[in-house]
């Protein structure tokens, strides 16, 4: 009987530790959008100070959450994001006319990475 409770409380466990990652995923994938959002906007516009402050602002928000999401993501995607963010950052600071572009490739790339962190039949076997 203990060998029955100890699997319950292990599943529990797993259960619950898949449905933090998913939650955080989602966090992770909804706050750089908007953040991107806004920079792709104020890039149309030429705004590119305030391009540059955004693009500072998602990457403190990405290595805030680093350890956590690199304990539960693929490494290899979350590091190609990540020198994604420290691209357009030195494209803002160079007001390059590339940066909506290289914002728009970076969005795809993180909404990417949250659909291979989504639990479906595919993404576990």
């Amino acid at each position: 009987m203990k060998r029955v409770y100890a699997a319950a409380v292990i599943l529990i466990i797993s259960v619950l530790l898949c449905v933090g990652e998913q939650r955080l995923v989602e966090k992770i994938y909804t706050g750089s959008t908007e953040i991107i959002r806004q920079a792709i906007e104020a890039s149309d516009s030429k705004d590119y100070k305030k391009a540059q402050e955004l693009c500072a602002e998602l990457d403190s928000f990405w290595q805030n959450n680093h350890p956590l999401m690199s304990a539960m993501i693929d490494h290899g995607s979350w590091e190609d994001a990540s020198l994604g963010i420290k691209t357009v950052y030195d494209l803002a600071v160079n007001e390059s006319d590339g940066l909506t572009d290289a914002l728009t490739e970076l969005k795809n790339q993180v909404e990417a990475m949250r659909e291979s962190q989504k639990i479906t039949f595919g993404n576990i076997f």
